[in-house]
C-alpha cells in the first residue's frame, strides 16, 4: 500500500517540475504529521499527495477534516523549524494533488492540481 503511495508521489514530483516549481523536499515529518512536498514557484508551497486506484473512491475524497488538521500543524511546525523567528513567516499555499487511474484507459493515470485550498478548511 505505501508503495502505491510513493509511485503517486515521485509522478506528483515530476508533475511539478515539469511546471516549473522547485522541489525543496520531500516526505518532511514531524510530530504532527508529514509534509508530502515541499516546493517553490512564485512563493513556498505545501503539497499533500492523494492517490486512489480501486476506483471505490476519488482521492479528493481523502483529504478529510483530520487529514487538514494535521497538514496544518506539520507546516506550523516546519515554518518555526526553518525560518528565524526574528523574520516574518514567508507568503504560502497548501495544494492537492489527486493521483488516479484514467477510467477511460487500461494504463493511464490522471492527476488533478488543486491550488490553495487552505480556504477550504
Amino acid at each position: 500500500m505505501r508503495d502505491i503511495g510513493w509511485g503517486a508521489e515521485r509522478r506528483a514530483v515530476k508533475y511539478l517540475k515539469s511546471r516549473g516549481y522547485k522541489i525543496l523536499c520531500t516526505n518532511w515529518t514531524c510530530y504532527a504529521g508529514e509534509i508530502d512536498i515541499v516546493a517553490y514557484k512564485e512563493r513556498i508551497t505545501f503539497i499533500e499527495v492523494k492517490s486512489a486506484f480501486s476506483g471505490f473512491c476519488s482521492p479528493c475524497e481523502q483529504f478529510n477534516f483530520r487529514k487538514k488538521k494535521n497538514l496544518i500543524r506539520a507546516i506550523n511546525n516546519f515554518l518555526l523549524k526553518t525560518y528565524s523567528p526574528d523574520l516574518p513567516i514567508p507568503d504560502y499555499q497548501v495544494d492537492l494533488i489527486c493521483v488516479s487511474r484514467n477510467p477511460n484507459k487500461k494504463k493511464g493515470i490522471v492527476i488533478s492540481h488543486y491550488s490553495d485550498v487552505l480556504e477550504s478548511i
